[in-house]
């Protein structure tokens, strides 16, 4: 956990575990991704163009944990910011 100040100048705790798990579950899914575009290389030309698009679209998938993590991160902490200005 990090603490980030707020507006005013006290500090609020933020929880990054979240982001760490979705970091860990992108690279592993990048790792399946990589290993698949690259068998796609050896493989039949009947077949690497089905493994090549498997393994480009689990690429692109694997994105989408990690960019709603660090929006959700983001919003957390400017509603946090927000709340305590008020109070």
């Amino acid at each position: 956990m990090s603490h980030s100040p707020n507006i005013n100048g006290q500090s609020f705790r933020i929880d990054h575990s979240h982001v760490r798990a979705r970091v860990g579950a992108t690279i592993a899914v990048f790792a399946i991704a990589f290993v698949l575009v690259i068998y796609a290389q050896y493989a039949s030309s009947r077949q690497a163009d089905l493994i090549r698009m498997l393994g480009l679209f689990l690429g692109c998938f694997a994105l989408i944990p990690l960019v709603h993590s660090v929006t959700e991160t983001w919003f957390q902490s400017r509603v946090f910011r927000n709340i305590s200005f008020f109070s």
